[in-house]
C-alpha cells in the first residue's frame, strides 16, 4: 500500500522469520499440498474419458436388453413392442382415414349451405362413407424398418422409425 518505496523506509521495515527448522516443515507442508493438488488434478482429468466409456457401455447394455432383462422376466405379460407397434399404425391409419373423411364431409356441407340446399344426416353418411373409401386408397403407410444389417433386438422388442411412431 506503500505508492513509492525508500529504501531507507524499506530497511526499516521489521519482519518476524520463522525459526529455519520451522521454515523446512512449511516448504515441506507446501510441496506435500501441491503433490496431492497435481494427483487430483490427474485423477480430475481421467474422469471425462471414463464417463464416456461408461455412457457407452450403458447405451450397448441398454440395445442389448441388459438394463430391462430381469424387469422382463418378472412380467413376461407386457405386450411385445411388434405388436404395440400394429397397434399404432391401425390405429393411424383409421386416424388418418376419419379426418380427411370429415374434413371433405365439412366441404360438402358447407358446398351444399352455400348453395342453400338442405344437408341431413343421410348427407353426412353418404359423403363420409364415400370419403372414406377414397382416404383409404390414399394411405400411405410408413415403409417398414429393413433389418438387414441391423443387430438382433432381445425378445418382444421391434426396431421401427420415427416415423412408424410418431407424426413427424
Amino acid at each position: 500500500a506503500i505508492r513509492r518505496v525508500v529504501l531507507r523506509q524499506l530497511r526499516a521495515v521489521e519482519a518476524t522469520v520463522p525459526p529455519l527448522n520451522e521454515q523446512r516443515r512449511i516448504v515441506t507442508k507446501i510441496e506435500a499440498l501441491q503433490e496431492r493438488s497435481g494427483a487430483a488434478k490427474e485423477a480430475l482429468d481421467a474422469i471425462p474419458p471414463l464417463l464416456e466409456r461408461f455412457r457407452q457401455s450403458v447405451l450397448a447394455a441398454a440395445f442389448r436388453g441388459d438394463l430391462t432383462k430381469d424387469w422382463r422376466a418378472k412380467n413376461p405379460d407386457v405386450e411385445p413392442a411388434s405388436r404395440l407397434l400394429e397397434r399404432i399404425r391401425k390405429e393411424r391409419k383409421a386416424r388418418f382415414i376419419e379426418d380427411a373423411a370429415e374434413k371433405a364431409r365439412a366441404k360438402a356441407e358447407a358446398k351444399a349451405t352455400k348453395a342453400g340446399k338442405p344437408w341431413t344426416d343421410a348427407n353426412n353418411e353418404t359423403v363420409l362413407a364415400k370419403e372414406r373409401v377414397k382416404a383409404e386408397k390414399k394411405y400411405k403407410a410408413p415403409e417398414p424398418v429393413d433389418t438387414t444389417d441391423l443387430p438382433e433386438l432381445p425378445e418382444g422388442w421391434c426396431w421401427a422409425t420415427v416415423d412408424e411412431m410418431a407424426d413427424v
